[in-house]
């Protein structure tokens, strides 16, 4: 049978909802209240309780129970320490309480506020109320005098005027940089001295006697008259040789006729002589005679 095994899921799959339920056990015990849906509130709640129950035995075996749930010495420490030593030495529940906080925006899903029914010590009152008479004090305080806000003014005047002073200096400074670099610009860069230049002495070509020169301008036009017959001769034995060419292509074309004739005319010899043997024959045929004489 399945006693008491009906759980709330709140959507969600078993490891799933350990692990949001264990999480937000931690936040409690942290923060010792914390915001949250009606659902999950209602799931912690009952959990809280039985760690809770736990930390008040306080021996080896609960803290090892709890160590088992919450794997944080830090968490389960404080639970221990700080929040069951609240409740007393023995288990008595009620240790938390919820609060409805209406509906979230959006889904529209109930809201609820989880804490201890024994939270942290509260400050004392004394501290409270100083506090109150501290704010009080400041409402009744005067209005500033005269002569402060005259003092503020003259300050908020000195320190413009300052500012200014310090813009004027500035921009002073700005054009003065600027003169300087046009004077810098302006002074011509001081030129180096051209290196002088060495004149050389001009060498004397030794003149060339009239003899040597006549007998160059012999040389050459020897050489001119040897080139001039060269080019002649070379004219000369191109031409023969192009007439020698023509000579000779005629003298083929001429025997190429003269053997195209022969055998024209050995043809047609030959084609008498075998059209006289023909004749020949169809004489010397001894039945035409017969079948000659038949028909008459």
């Amino acid at each position: 049978m399945r006693h008491n095994k009906k759980v709330k899921k709140i959507g969600l799959d078993a490891k799933l909802r350990k692990a949001v339920i264990r999480n937000q056990v931690k936040a409690l015990i942290i923060n010792e209240r914390i915001r949250t849906t009606k659902a999950k509130a209602k799931l912690t709640k009952s959990v809280a309780e039985q760690l809770i129950t736990f930390a008040i035995k306080g021996d080896l075996s609960a803290r090892r129970h709890v160590l088992k749930f919450i794997p944080n010495k830090d968490i389960v420490h404080i639970l221990f320490n700080e929040i069951a030593p609240r409740y007393g030495g023995k288990p008595t529940g009620g240790y938390l309480r919820i609060y409805n906080l209406g509906f979230r925006k959006g889904d529209g899903a109930p809201m609820a506020l989880l804490e201890f029914t024994k939270r942290k010590k509260e400050k004392p009152e004394a501290e409270k109320k100083g506090k109150k008479k501290k704010k009080a004090e400041t409402e009744k305080e005067p209005v500033m005098k005269e002569e402060v806000v005259e003092e503020l003014e003259q300050a908020e005047e000195e320190a413009k005027e300052n500012v200014e002073v310090e813009e004027e200096t500035q921009v002073e400074e700005t054009e003065e940089s600027m003169e300087d670099e046009e004077a810098r610009e302006d002074v011509e860069e001081p030129q180096m001295p051209e290196p002088e230049k060495i004149e050389q002495p001009e060498l004397e070509t030794p003149e060339k006697s009239t003899a040597i020169v006549e007998e160059e301008e012999e040389s050459q036009e020897i050489e001119t008259e040897a080139l001039s017959d060269k080019e002649e001769t070379a004219l000369t034995a191109e031409t023969e040789d192009t007439t020698s060419l023509d000579e000779e292509v005629e003298e083929e074309t001429e025997e190429m006729e003269e053997t195209e004739q022969e055998e024209g005319n050995e043809a047609e010899e030959v084609k008498e002589e075998s059209a006289e043997e023909d004749k020949d024959l169809t004489d010397e045929v001894p039945g035409n005679e017969s079948e000659e004489e038949d028909k008459s």
